[in-house]
């Protein structure tokens, strides 16, 4: 079954979704500045770490931080030593004892930058004590922000006429949640966050 929401600002949801975001465009910000000043061209990163999430990593974790970039044709000629060879994605990983590498890890403890960030998953915040637990996964999520409202699009079999929603969760009609999603795709400004699916239980 669908189901159609705006999460209104108040919404727990969609503040800590603003705030992954905010904290998710901060970090993008710190490895870019490090990428550039370094002569790397990458466009495209992964960041992660054996460590908590949401918080920054202390010197002693620090190496536990691993970069990852997807190296243009100069970045694999300049970085052929320092780079391990490209997984499934293309992705080449910075080796532990690279320079690089390195003076990476330093600048993620200097800086303070968070490695590992948690997305928030809207199935958590759908409480139940049945089996038909969102928290569980089971979903199909569409969403997209428009005029500072975020209108969720929810599809799971979980779902029925008394699932209750989060506070700050408004209904909406399916013909509403389309309109909307048209005037972000043609025009309106607006911005598409995010398109997830969590199809099995974790």
């Amino acid at each position: 079954m669908e189901k159609f929401y705006i999460a209104t600002r108040p919404s727990k949801y969609y503040q800590d979704l603003q705030e992954y975001i905010q904290r998710r465009e901060k970090q993008k910000e710190f490895v870019f500045k490090f990428l550039r000043e370094k002569g790397i061209q990458a466009k495209e990163y992964w960041l992660y770490g054996d460590g908590l999430c949401d918080i920054p990593f202390s010197e002693e974790d620090k190496k536990d931080i691993s970069l990852s970039i997807i190296p243009t044709d100069e970045d694999k000629e300049s970085l052929s030593k320092q780079l391990y060879k490209p997984d499934q994605y293309e992705l080449c990983s910075f080796k532990k004892n690279s320079k690089i590498g390195k003076e990476f890890e330093q600048y993620c403890i200097d800086n303070k930058i968070i490695i590992n960030l948690l997305k928030p998953r809207i199935g958590d915040y759908f409480k139940s004590t049945s089996t038909n637990n969102l928290s569980l996964g089971g979903y199909r999520l569409s969403q997209f922000e428009l005029e500072h409202k975020l209108y969720v699009k929810l599809d799971s079999h979980k779902i029925n006429e008394e699932t209750k929603a989060p506070e700050g969760f408004i209904e909406i009609k399916l013909s509403e949640f389309y309109k909307k999603r048209k005037e972000v795709r043609y025009g309106k400004k607006g911005k598409h966050i995010m398109e997830e699916v969590h199809l099995n239980a974790w």
